[in-house]
């Protein structure tokens, strides 16, 4: 039964998320900048400190053409959500710029793709989202070719950036970068879950700050109102019921000496009466 309340559970949780995944999913890019950024000045006050809510990665050539095929198939990519404002920055050496340029016509004729199209997504929606970088550090460009020199030596300055730059990684689908342990590789799957978690969480944090806190506030108000009135209704209680006994004192104090002890002799026979 245990076994059963939790699968229920987690299978909740799970419609809970897929609902807020496609709430996310429909945020126009002006309003998730707005969150992102209320994010980001929300949480540094809460800190104390500086937050600096930007992923570095450098990109390469595979990884663009890939993601230009598939806007211009089907409107979709990671890259294109990465330029409608997500919190990513994204690196690539100058030769990455005339490769994707000299082979958009080889891809446009191998998936039977509109060539135009191509440069025209390339140019408004990817392009534009690419900070390009080459390093002129020697010790780098060593380095990038000690790691992947003798696998493919076209990959060097996109290592070698990567470093140079102190980037969290390379997004790649290229083996001879991926196996070399030196360097953090990120395939595009990895990129839009990271996308689709900053997206959830600074929404939810949004709602949570604007909307639940105050709620939440507003409720301890109502109930520290109640428990005021109650407690102002005991105290009230208290005076009267006090007031009530001394007056009842003062005329008993007014009456004769006999009839005071006839009082307290039945007083004392009704409390012998409840002890039996």
């Amino acid at each position: 039964m245990e076994i059963s309340n939790d699968a229920g559970f987690i299978s909740d949780v799970g419609k809970i998320d897929k609902s807020l995944e496609d709430i996310v999913g429909n945020i126009p890019s002006p309003l998730f900048q707005y969150f992102r950024l209320y994010f980001q000045k929300n949480l540094a006050d809460v800190l104390e400190k500086d937050v600096e809510m930007d992923l570095r990665l450098v990109i390469d050539t595979s990884s663009i053409l890939s993601e230009l095929i598939s806007f211009v198939k089907t409107r979709k990519s990671v890259l294109y959500e990465v330029a409608q404002g997500a919190f990513i920055s994204l690196y690539a050496p100058s030769k990455l710029i005339a490769e994707v340029e000299e082979k958009i016509p080889e891809i446009a004729r191998k998936n039977k793709l509109d060539q135009n199209s191509l440069i025209q997504a390339w140019q408004l929606h990817f392009r534009p989202q690419i900070i390009v970088y080459d390093t002129r550090n020697l010790l780098d460009l060593l380095f990038g070719f000690f790691v992947v020199g003798k696998r493919d030596i076209e990959d060097v300055p996109f290592v070698a950036l990567t470093f140079s730059l102190k980037t969290h990684g390379v997004i790649t689908r290229d083996k001879d970068i991926i196996e070399q342990p030196l360097v953090r590789t990120w395939r595009m799957g990895n990129v839009k879950k990271l996308i689709t978690i900053f997206k959830k969480g600074s929404f939810s944090f949004f709602i949570s700050a604007q909307f639940l806190v105050p709620l939440l506030r507003a409720i301890f108000q109502i109930g520290v109102a109640i428990l005021r009135s109650l407690f102002d209704l005991a105290v009230k209680a208290i005076q009267f019921f006090a007031g009530l006994i001394k007056g009842l004192i003062k005329e008993v104090a007014k009456l004769p000496d006999w009839v005071k002890i006839l009082l307290g002799i039945g007083l004392i026979a009704m409390l012998a009466n409840e002890k039996s």
